[in-house]
């Protein structure tokens, strides 16, 4: 009789991780909720990570040994090994908190329409933090409901990959994770999204994060600001621009980026919306600048085009007191 499959399987690629490799994989073994599997795929590590990885099986754990090929080629490879209806993403260097599965798995089923779940992050040390990336912790754990996700997925990242819980049939029918110049987690959620699979969050810290000079977002030139607003613009071209006229809000440097890749994709936009009394009448960089007093609902795409979070939440309060409808009317962008 072939046995039951488990409900999520644990996808852990390994590479080099020898000092943090027995803290992650015992966070998931230490897990409340144990109706799960903890594939990890090792790729082709020089530094014993596998060795120490074989010390840790148990009878719910699955290694595998590959030549080294990359994040995407493991994260594959490990999706194809997977049985359970779930897919929880883990990192070889971070720590998942007892209670991460259980709640992800009880949050899935009071929320049967989404197709991805993921938690609240806390990042260690916290004297090595930069203020830059405490306020991105801060806005991270700030936006957890569908919708949220949604007005802000033109942000940033609006989930953390690694504390993401999603369907393994929603992941199969997407094809799983894409090899590219871009980042792999950002390109897979906005094509998730694109095919209607929705996402939140447990409102609960569950995760948490060590910060390191090793980590892959540090040393890749996949996660570099440039391939993140490609993905971004092509995104947007995509799922929000066709047919639509187009204004942009913000003459900074946020405006003039999203501006010559927009142009590359053969979109103008009508005006650009300005607060600065001295630049009305005038142009910025060929496009009529008006006055943000000006703007009225004609059926055109606004795109708010401003780094400073306060100043961009200003925009739409004003947009939304207005009468302007975020996501239809206005899309905040970064």
């Amino acid at each position: 009789m072939a046995a039951i499959p488990p409900k999520i399987s644990v996808l852990l690629p390994v590479y080099n991780a020898r000092p943090w490799i027995a803290r992650a994989v015992n966070s998931i073994l230490h897990q409340t909720f144990q109706d799960f599997e903890l594939i990890l795929v090792d790729d082709g590590s020089t530094d014993g990570s596998a060795d120490i990885a074989e010390t840790l099986t148990a009878p719910r754990v699955r290694l595998f040994r590959r030549p080294h090929a990359g994040l995407v080629a493991a994260l594959n490879f490990g999706l194809q090994q997977a049985r359970g209806e779930w897919i929880a993403r883990m990192d070889a260097d971070d720590e998942s908190l007892p209670q991460r599965l259980e709640k992800q798995w009880g949050f899935a089923q009071q929320h049967p329409h989404l197709g991805g779940i993921g938690c609240l992050v806390d990042m260690q040390p916290q004297d090595r933090l930069t203020d830059g990336m405490r306020r991105y912790i801060d806005w991270l754990n700030a936006v957890r409901s569908e919708a949220e996700i949604d007005r802000n997925r033109l942000i940033e990242m609006p989930l953390a990959h690694p504390t993401l819980m999603l369907r393994r049939a929603d992941l199969l029918a997407a094809g799983g994770y894409r090899e590219g110049d871009f980042p792999e987690d950002y390109e897979l959620f906005l094509r998730l999204w694109e095919r209607g699979v929705r996402m939140a969050k447990v409102p609960d810290v569950l995760y948490r994060w060590y910060d390191h000079s090793g980590r892959l977002s540090r040393r890749s030139q996949r996660y570099r600001a440039e391939a993140f607003l490609r993905l971004k613009v092509e995104h947007a071209v995509r799922t929000l621009l066709a047919g639509r006229r187009l204004r942009l809000w913000g003459g900074g440097p946020e405006s003039r980026r999203w501006l010559k890749l927009l142009r590359e994709h053969g979109f103008e936009p009508e005006t650009l919306i300005d607060v600065d009394a001295r630049k009305i009448g005038k142009q910025w960089a060929g496009v009529p600048v008006v006055h943000y007093t000006q703007v009225r609902r004609d059926g055109s795409l606004m795109l708010v085009c401003v780094g400073r979070p306060d100043t961009r939440e200003k925009i739409r309060q004003y947009l939304q007191t207005n009468g302007f409808h975020e996501g239809t009317d206005f899309v905040c962008v970064s």
